[in-house]
């Protein structure tokens, strides 16, 4: 087990108003690495207390050696223990306080890199010793004065061998559960962190846990430190070692009540523990994240003293104003309680993210000098913002370029979510489109749900459509793509984006064109069209009577001899004449309309017959032949006689 140094003699207990951290060890052999003792470098004391402690290695290579003689007998190993040594102290109104030296022990034998844990607790505080049942835990009190812990054999990453390089951490919690002290021991090397063992102080239920605590300006009861270190030293009973080869980097650090932040003001060896290292050489390093760091390799020992100070380092303090926070600083991630982080970190500049969860709030850098506290307030909110377009076809694409990151979309809205802020943006060209005036580009002002509008138009070209064969003042129309262009004049022009349309044309009743239905290219330049017309003819058609009529259409003969005819002519009045011999001449105007099928039968009707034979008429004498002259004589000899028929009566007798 560790060991506890001997008390210091009583004029040195209290040299000063602040402690001298120099009183155990002016030299190697000493417990080598990191420690707070609560004085900076120009002697100034200063006191703290946390809840935990963490102590981190990153081993590259590592071996060492003990050789002493005791009671005749030589010993030699080649063990070593790493140490996070802390006083937990207790404190009651009216009581001087009770302070316990905390120890998680790391033990690595060198030749196979075998690793084992344990944990001793001490009493600090006047009259020291441990009573029977002052600790509960998975442990026990051995002879009265230690309290001691190993692990299970069952518990990941004891008793293991590690292969290089290789991480290993120690870790010592206090909290208070149910007004009963209790302090927490734990490591990781690989396996996870593994919690072997939770004591209690049940007696304590009267009294207030103050946690850890760094003192500066007294020494504990019995005259040690108020101190925490991290440090390398020999495997136990007060033995020191050698260091024969070494490369390696320690870290300590303690929990702020936001997060683990490196010690301000380091030494590179420790006070309160016996054993110690020789032929250690130690020297201050940041890590590539800037956590300050102690080097330590093989070679002349090196002077006991700071590793660093607290001018050396900068300290960032990061408030996040969201209520779920983590910030990543390179490749170190920070989970942020109470949305704030405090970080002991080497002068430099740093990438800082800050995340809402698992959404990114808010990126930067920051530059930190040596001795600077900088604080800054990160986090932005988050808006949606809509960047709408109109004019495009539904399945066209287009696109927005924010930053260096392009969004695309085929319909009508891009919707992007942004931190308030300005943003400079760039609409990307879309073939055969373009957007009025500058459009392509510009800045949006974010500070609440935004809206930004886009309306696209096409590239257009000139048609010109040129009718032939129509006369001016004729009406006639071209329909494309929904529109209809009319005139009456000779030229319809208008205008069309690329691609390939279906045209009608129309035209006044009496024209139609050649082709009123066909299709037309628009590719990038002006398109002219000529569209023939022709008249819109009409047919007259009928039968005819007798059938060797002579039929003429406004004096033209057209076929005779022929029972039916038809006549295929342009809209108008036409004279429709029939001729025969024997015959009445058949003559009318008859008007055809465009299109239309007009139907004028012909039907002549015969002349009377006349004769020059006298013994044939009824009455000769008056003449050769039945005239007019005869039929009025004939008609008043009737009536003559008619009247004399009326006038002469016959006289009635009676018989």
């Amino acid at each position: 087990m560790a060991r506890a140094m001997a008390d210091p003699s009583p004029d040195s207990v209290h040299p000063s108003s602040v402690v001298n951290p120099y009183l155990d060890h002016a030299a190697q052999p000493a417990p080598m690495g990191l420690a707070d003792f609560g004085v900076t470098a120009n002697g100034t004391g200063y006191a703290y207390s946390t809840s935990a402690f963490l102590g981190t290695i990153s081993i590259q290579s590592l071996a060492a050696h003990y050789k002493f003689t005791s009671g005749g007998t030589n010993y030699y190993g080649t063990e070593i223990s790493l140490q996070l040594n802390a006083e937990l102290v207790l404190s009651h109104a009216g009581k001087a306080n009770i302070s316990y030296w905390m120890q998680d022990v790391v033990v690595i034998e060198t030749t196979t890199n075998q690793i084992a844990f344990n944990n001793n607790i001490w009493n600090f505080s006047s009259g020291g010793g441990l009573g029977t049942g002052s600790i509960v835990g998975n442990g026990s009190i051995q002879s009265g004065t230690v309290y001691v812990d190993v692990p299970s054999a069952s518990d990941p990453g004891t008793d293991v061998f590690l292969h290089y390089p290789a991480n290993v951490s120690a870790e010592m919690v206090a909290s208070t559960v149910g007004g009963v002290p209790h302090v927490g021991f734990a490591y990781n090397d690989g396996f996870g962190w593994v919690i072997y063992d939770n004591v209690s102080l049940p007696w304590a239920t009267a009294w207030s846990c103050d946690g850890f605590v760094v003192d500066g300006f007294a020494y504990a009861p019995i005259g040690v430190y108020y101190d925490v270190e991290w440090v390398e030293g020999g495997p136990g009973n007060g033995v020191s070692d050698t260091q024969d080869k070494g490369n390696f980097t320690m870290g300590l650090e303690y929990w702020n009540g936001h997060n683990f932040q490196a010690i301000e003001n380091a030494y590179n060896f420790g006070g309160n523990t016996a054993e110690g290292m020789q032929s250690v050489v130690t020297a201050y390093v940041p890590a590539k994240d800037g956590v300050p760091l102690a080097h330590d390799t093989a070679g002349t020992s090196s002077h006991l003293g700071m590793l660093y100070t607290r001018s050396d380092v900068a300290v960032l303090n990061v408030s996040s104003i969201y209520a779920e926070s983590n910030l990543t600083i390179g490749s170190d991630h920070y989970r942020m309680v109470g949305r704030e982080v405090n970080l002991t970190l080497a002068p430099g500049t740093y990438t800082l993210s800050l995340y809402n969860g698992s959404t990114l709030g808010d990126h930067r850098s920051v530059t930190l000098t040596a001795g600077e506290y900088l604080a800054i307030t990160m986090g932005h909110l988050y808006y949606p913002t809509w960047f709408n377009e109109s004019g495009l076809p539904a399945s066209l694409l287009w696109s927005v370029l924010l930053g260096n990151q392009t969004y695309t979309s085929s319909n009508g809205s891009i919707q992007v979510v942004l931190w308030e802020g300005t943003y400079a943006y760039s609409i990307t060209e879309v073939a055969g489109y373009y957007l009025p005036g500058s459009e392509y580009s510009g800045t949006v002002d974010v500070s609440g749900p935004t809206r930004l509008s886009f309306t696209w138009a096409p590239f257009v070209y000139p048609v010109s459509a040129a009718s032939v064969g129509l006369p001016i003042g004729v009406p006639w129309s071209l329909g494309i793509e929904n529109s209809t262009y009319a005139s009456t004049n000779d030229t319809i022009t208008f205008s069309l984006p690329n691609g390939t349309y279906t045209y009608t044309v129309t035209a006044d009743y009496r024209f139609k064109a050649t082709d009123p239905t066909d299709l037309l290219t628009v590719a990038g330049q002006a398109v002219s069209l000529g569209i023939p017309f022709v008249p819109r003819y009409a047919t007259l058609s009928g039968t005819v009577r007798p059938s060797m009529a002579t039929i003429s259409i406004n004096g033209v003969d057209t076929e005779s001899g022929e029972p039916n005819y038809i006549v295929v002519a342009e809209a108008g009045t036409y004279e429709v004449m029939a001729t025969l011999s024997g015959y009445r001449t058949f003559d009318k105007n008859v008007t055809l309309t465009p299109g239309n099928a007009t139907v004028q039968n012909v039907v002549l009707d015969p002349l009377p017959a006349t004769t020059s034979n006298a013994s044939s008429a009824p009455f000769p004498w008056l003449g050769g032949g039945w005239s007019t002259l005869d039929t009025l004589v004939v008609a008043a000899v009737f009536a003559v006689a008619v009247m004399f028929g009326l006038l002469w009566k016959r006289p009635w007798r009676k018989g």
